[in-house]
């Protein structure tokens, strides 16, 4: 019945999914393929908050499923899920099992669907992949014989995490676990891996400052394991690691383990230069950035990100929309594989807090002990709220009872109507950056001296192409002369606006 309603309303609100390609329709030869068939446009779902298909007010993968002709419609070729395994929290950043899925969010066979249905539709799946630690009632940790699981200080187990304990990346028993996990869901479909808190597994901080000497290169060393072995497997498989840290020059090296790392450096800069409305050190920087990723890993393919479920929301921090157009034009201009956070095309909000607070009628059932845990602290979850679908709309979420910080957001039936919405200016840069190899594919970045610190601009080639990108941080307008013709914008540039055109 839902899923007559939800085709109903596709045909009621003039939504139209059959156009949208499944792929940008540039031919690539034998030497490159593999390489391009890493290059997604991703989005990050917080499972819980997407989409309900059972009316229990909890996102599931089966409303992931429902909704991906509307993923389609905006033309996203991938996802990242939050983690998916049973767990005690509401985040699911504890893991319980591996190899079993919440049953908030349905069964593998669920999952199993979800893979299929989304290859149909061109659209990737990544799992998220916490391997720093499992919850303290894991198997392995009443495993009597599996001590050497973990890492203890002084007799004291390391737990980083509230109610967890830190796994031994040095016992080679540990890491083989992990690869026949990450093979388990490899074999069902899975197109790769992000890779939680890879800084932590070795880097123990307060627990155990003397852990290691040095925490960045075992790590790297780690990882790289993990991914070497399933390269081995498949050679187009996909790793994006997060180290969560403002300096590259830090996490860079674990691309040695990776297809890519979440450049929080990137997702900072983008947003002081938009901020400040100055381009100071913009163009200096990247290149060098880009060329220390390239001393690691050759093929390496750069993640610039605005947000996260561990961020405060992009439009609260950028309450203009000039603004967040302006940090969208970054985001889908740059090399790599940009990663777009659920909601932000529509300009929600939230704000996390260090301070606990309690929300009346807010609870979640510990799915370890299966009791529902009434009034617990909260924190990051108005970082991850429901998802604004529309008002009576029977695939919203409402396991978070408290939605006054999105008072002000359109939903997103308002917004397909709204051609000047953020929701319509993603989908154009999207369909931008799928149709031009130059932007899609390949890791340059030619900068363009302008002799304005209010104006960005950039080169990138790929093949036989090579396209040129003007940013507006000013309100002025401003002309451009380069020849060139316009693939988006207008060379009279107004104010906080983007040009895109083609040499």
């Amino acid at each position: 019945m839902k899923r007559i309603f939800i085709l109903l309303l596709i045909v009621t609100t003039g939504f139209s999914f059959s156009f949208i390609r499944n792929e940008p329709g540039i031919e690539a030869s034998d030497d490159n393929i593999t390489l391009k068939s890493n290059y997604d446009i991703y989005y990050q779902i917080f499972v819980r908050s997407f989409a309900d298909s059972n009316a229990d007010g909890i996102g599931d993968l089966n409303g992931i499923t429902e909704r991906l002709p509307y993923l389609k419609y905006l033309g996203v070729t991938a996802l990242w899920l939050t983690p998916i395994h049973i767990t005690m929290s509401y985040h699911g950043y504890d893991v319980y099992d591996y190899k079993s899925i919440n049953p908030d969010y349905g069964t593998m066979q669920d999952l199993e669907n979800l893979i299929a249905v989304g290859n149909e539709m061109g659209i990737k799946i990544i799992l998220d992949m916490v391997f720093n630690h499992v919850v303290d009632k894991h198997a392995w940790w009443k495993d009597s014989t599996k001590k050497d699981y973990f890492v203890y200080n002084n007799g004291q187990y390391v737990d980083l995490f509230p109610f967890t304990r830190d796994l031994n990346f040095r016992n080679e028993d540990v890491i083989n676990e992990l690869k026949d996990i990450l093979e388990f869901y490899h074999d069902k479909g899975i197109k790769g891996f992000r890779m939680d808190a890879v800084k932590h597994f070795f880097d123990k901080g307060g627990k155990y400052p003397n852990y290691s000497s040095n925490p960045v290169k075992e790590g790297s060393e780690a990882l790289k394991k993990l991914y070497d072995h399933m390269k081995a497997i498949d050679k187009e498989i996909y790793f994006v690691s997060e180290y969560f840290g403002g300096d590259h020059q830090v996490y860079d090296d674990y691309l040695i383990g990776s297809t890519s790392m979440f450049n929080f450096e990137l997702s900072n800069l983008m947003k002081s230069v938009v901020h400040t409305k100055n381009s100071s050190n913009f163009n200096e920087k990247l290149p060098i950035m880009y060329q220390n990723f390239k001393n690691v890993n050759e093929s390496f393919i750069d993640a610039p990100f605005l947000g996260n479920h561990d961020l405060d929301r992009l439009a609260n921090s950028f309450p203009h929309l000039h603004d967040q157009k302006l940090l969208a034009g970054l985001l889908m201009t740059l090399p790599g594989n940009p990663f777009i956070y659920y909601g932000d095309e529509l300009g929600m909000k939230g704000v996390g807090s260090l301070t606990p607070s309690k929300v009346p009628g807010y609870s979640f059932i510990n799915h370890i002990s299966q009791v529902r845990i009434p009034s617990p602290d909260v924190y990051d979850e108005p970082r991850r709220l429901p998802f604004l679908w529309d008002i009576q709309d029977p695939s919203n979420t409402t396991w978070f009872p408290d939605m006054s910080q999105t008072k002000g957001v359109a939903s997103v039936s308002n917004q397909v109507h709204n051609k000047n919405s953020i929701f319509h200016y993603y989908k154009a840069l999207i369909e931008l950056r799928k149709n031009n190899e130059a932007l899609m594919y390949g890791n340059s970045f030619i900068p363009i001296n302008t002799g304005d610190n209010q104006i960005i601009a950039y080169k990138r080639t790929y093949g036989s192409q090579t396209v040129i990108i003007y940013h507006n941080l000013s309100q002025s307008p401003y002309t451009i002369t380069t020849n060139s013709t316009p693939l988006f914008g207008s060379k009279q540039m107004d104010g906080y606006s983007m040009y895109v055109g083609r040499e």
